[in-house]
């Protein structure tokens, strides 16, 4: 999960939604991969290992997996994991102090 996340495929976020006399801060974690493989049998089999590791570590993070194949001369996939639950993000934060990031978004992780 640390190797997706330090590449271009993951990240946290905050969102602010102002009302009339309150704002509500929602912290979320995203981790998003699109891989463009060869419409073959490697292809396919590419599309299963991301779809395995993504389960993975969707079944840890106690969250749904939310995937994408479009196939025809070329097969891409798209693998989306979203965590805001704060027992998921908990197990987020864990992970990462386990396993820190070692990018330029461990600056976010460490805000």
């Amino acid at each position: 999960m640390a190797g997706f996340t330090d590449g271009e495929s993951g990240g946290f976020y905050l969102s602010i939604t102002k009302r009339k006399t309150t704002s509500r801060f929602t912290t979320q974690f995203k981790l998003k991969i699109n891989q463009v493989c060869p419409n073959s049998e490697n292809g396919e089999l590419i599309g299963r290992a991301y779809f395995s590791i993504f389960s993975k570590i969707c079944e840890y993070l106690e969250t749904t997996l939310m995937s994408r194949v479009d196939r025809s001369n070329i097969i891409r996939f798209l693998f989306i994991i979203v965590v805001h639950n704060p027992n998921s993000l908990d197990k987020v934060i864990e992970y990462f102090e386990k396993f820190p990031l070692l990018g330029k978004k461990a600056l976010d992780f460490a805000g």
